[in-house]
């Protein structure tokens, strides 16, 4: 069933229980988040440079070998409890990964998924992978899912044999090019007012950052003056994020008609942006932000920049959202000043995803907390982990919500 109905009836449930329940409603605290290394000990013995939710699971890619402790060819998935390998992996690295079509999609450097023939990009049905047709011919560094079709960016000029020239799409059974594509590597790519978003270092058919409306490419303004790594939709707006100092400081924002800087930006490259409890986090190699300490990762509320904690010892890769957490990967070994492996989590302590506001117990604030989480969509109202909000989330949080926390 469509999701939308049923928020907009929750949505009237939330209105009168507010209106009801007016203390309640604004007793309403957030929790104090903190940095989480039960991922991350023992974690994974390289980069982490790709993750994403796929069947309840998170899933991440990279360079590893090993996944706690364990041996895990370059992506892993984490169980609630361990790390677990995918069949036997791949045999290079993990650029990117998105779900298409209920399979999750892992892109790369890589010639071989499960011991079979796959160039560059493989799919996985939840116990053996499959290539996707005669696969690409060079790197893919990022996919999406856009109009029903995958989506590959990367540094290749063909696909399933076809001239591609840096971008492609799949139908779920040939490759094809997106017009004439990119004079050079795309990087990042997103979907923004129905349109595709493609970020790189190219400079045709605009400076680093292109939109695709089903026919041709577009520039947005006078586009990027440095490569474009990251790209996310927040409130409306575009985010971009990269190496670059025009239009602002390697973070910037397209309100669909010009770009705006987000205060005095970051000091170094942004490798990742995501929304978190509606806020825009961006993650990097940075240690600045907005002029103040900021170790790699930071938040901005709409009008300045706040680290998160201390931060990472190393460069953060990539970000998603999982049980009710802030999961970053990359290239560090603490977080918070815990020892974390390439991997760790931001919540609120404890984790017990019930406790919505963290506040140490499970009550009716904890249920108005996520209703308002639900309606709105945000991404930490993901209960199942699938990626979506949808009733499947409500019912899985009602489940937790009358069972309690431990």
């Amino acid at each position: 069933m469509s999701s939308a109905p049923f928020r907009s009836r929750v949505a009237r449930v939330v209105a009168s229980v507010i209106m009801f329940c007016p203390v309640v409603a604004a007793a309403q605290s957030a929790c104090d988040p903190d940095w989480d290394n039960a991922i991350g000990q023992p974690g994974m013995g390289a980069l982490v440079d790709a993750l994403t939710v796929y069947d309840g699971a998170l899933i991440a890619g990279g360079e590893f070998t090993t996944a706690g402790g364990q041996s895990a060819d370059r992506i892993a998935r984490w169980n609630g409890s361990a790390w677990e390998a995918l069949s036997s992996g791949v045999n290079g690295s993990v650029y990117g990964l998105t779900v298409y079509n209920g399979e999750l999609i892992a892109a790369g450097s890589f010639t071989l998924a499960g011991g079979a023939p796959a160039s560059k990009i493989a799919r996985w049905n939840g116990s053996t992978w499959q290539p996707l047709g005669s696969g690409i011919d060079g790197d893919v560094y990022t996919v999406a899912v856009y109009n029903g079709e995958l989506i590959a960016g990367g540094f290749f000029t063909t696909a399933g044999g076809v001239g591609a020239m840096r971008i492609a799409r799949w139908n779920g059974s040939t490759w094809q090019p997106l017009g004439g594509g990119m004079d050079w590597p795309v990087g990042a790519l997103t979907v923004y007012n129905g349109d595709l978003i493609a970020g790189g270092g190219f400079t045709q058919p605009a400076n680093r950052i292109a939109r695709w409306d089903g026919a041709s490419w577009h520039s947005l303004g006078s586009g990027a003056g440095g490569t474009v790594f990251a790209l996310v939709e927040h409130n409306g707006d575009l985010y971009a994020g990269g190496g670059f100092t025009q239009p602002a400081n390697r973070v910037a924002r397209w309100n669909g008609s010009s770009w705006h800087a987000l205060g005095s930006g970051v000091n170094a490259t942004v490798n990742a942006l995501i929304v978190f409890e509606g806020e825009l986090i961006a993650g990097g190699d940075f240690t600045t932000a907005g002029g103040n300490p900021a170790n790699r990762i930071a938040r901005w509320n709409g009008s300045e920049w706040q680290p998160l904690g201390s931060g990472a010892s190393g460069p953060v890769q990539d970000l998603t959202v999982f049980g009710g957490g802030l999961i970053a990967g990359g290239n560090f070994t603490s977080a918070g000043g815990l020892p974390a492996n390439r991997i760790a989590t931001w919540r609120c302590p404890g984790g017990c995803y019930a406790d919505c506001n963290g506040d140490g117990e499970v009550n009716t604030i904890d249920f108005i907390c996520y209703l308002n989480r639900y309606v709105a969509g945000d991404p930490a109202a993901d209960c199942n982990g699938d990626g979506q909000v949808n009733s499947i989330d409500f019912v899985c949080y009602l489940n937790l919500y009358v069972a309690g926390c431990p």
